[in-house]
């Protein structure tokens, strides 16, 4: 994105009042990228469009004065305009630059590759619906590279351990680019966003991470690995790894990374 340099002060004499709720959100986007100073991007700069009138309205509001376009604010800006080109809703009370700072990352969790930025590529980052079905709202984003989330398309846990099980067979074969242990963590990010019985749940292998800043109170203590409840023991799960099927460490909530497991035990 580039500075946006020259504002139009005229009026545009647009009346928003009588559009759709469609318009509407692009209106306000399009204040929004005045707001920061942002071009929006073409062809979108030159259509008669709402994102025009209301980059123009905003121009001519705020005038000079304008807030910092850092990263976390045009990739706000940009999750945005995809959201509204596809027709998608955007929850706009917790998805903010915040949010999507704090939810950014290094190196993809899919594929564990490094992650870019505008380079073209298939490790580009870029925000995904975990939920295909849903909305941008909170909990429902993950940054992953754009070769995962082309790969992953509309697939949730279901399809994504149908396609684990169909590749377990093949050490070498791959589906859509991804390997069998790269499915897993589709499948396995997938389920913190869909509703599982207990039974499955606790079959889901904690192979991936759950987005940081989603809302969960992962956070709020630490269990150790041979800590389980005494129904679970009964049953036979003592120890690790047999610990991560303990009913108190639910796959669902249960956050892991390379040195630590967290779970909100309580």
């Amino acid at each position: 994105m580039h500075t946006l340099n020259l504002f139009e002060p005229q009026a545009t004499g647009v009346d928003p009042r009588g559009w759709t709720a469609h318009e509407r959100v692009g209106y306000e986007l399009g204040r929004d990228y005045a707001r920061h100073q942002v071009d929006l991007p073409e062809p979108y700069a030159r259509a008669d469009s709402p994102l025009r009138q209301g980059l123009l309205s905003g121009a001519r509001d705020f005038g000079p004065r304008r807030l910092a376009a850092t990263r976390p604010v045009q990739r706000w800006l940009q999750l945005r305009l995809h959201a509204w080109l596809r027709g998608r809703s955007v929850e706009l009370i917790q998805v903010t630059p915040n949010y999507l700072q704090q939810i950014d990352v290094s190196h993809c969790p899919i594929t564990r590759e490094p992650l870019s930025s505008d380079a073209r590529m298939g490790t580009d980052a870029c925000v995904d619906r975990v939920r295909n079905d849903a909305g941008y709202a909170a909990g429902n984003l993950a940054v992953i590279s754009r070769r995962a989330n082309h790969a992953k398309g509309s697939c949730g846990h279901a399809q994504s351990m149908d396609i684990v099980t169909r590749l377990r067979t093949r050490a070498t074969a791959q589906h859509a680019g991804l390997s069998a242990v790269q499915w897993a963590r589709v499948a396995v990010l997938a389920s913190f966003v869909e509703p599982l019985t207990h039974a499955q749940a606790c079959a889901v292998p904690c192979s991936s991470c759950r987005p940081t800043g989603s809302d969960c109170s992962i956070r709020r203590r630490r269990c150790r690995l041979s800590s389980v409840c005494s129904c679970c023991a009964r049953a036979g799960v003592s120890d690790w790894p047999d610990s991560r099927r303990c009913c108190r460490m639910r796959p669902r909530r249960v956050i892991s990374s390379a040195f630590s497991w967290r779970c909100c035990r309580g």
